[in-house]
């Protein structure tokens, strides 16, 4: 929560999530955002 605090991720934003692991950040940016404003991309071949 903090980290998407200190984001300033207001409505319209587009967000880029890079190395998202579980996902959890992404989720909650996804329900402040929209799930249309939020992309995630991971780098751990295991985790796609």
């Amino acid at each position: 929560m903090t980290m998407l605090r200190h984001g300033r991720l207001t409505p319209g934003v587009r967000l880029l999530d890079v190395a998202t692991g579980s996902g959890y950040s992404a989720d909650l940016a996804c329900q402040r955002l929209g799930d249309d404003l939020v992309t995630t991309l991971d780098v751990a071949p295991y985790l796609t």
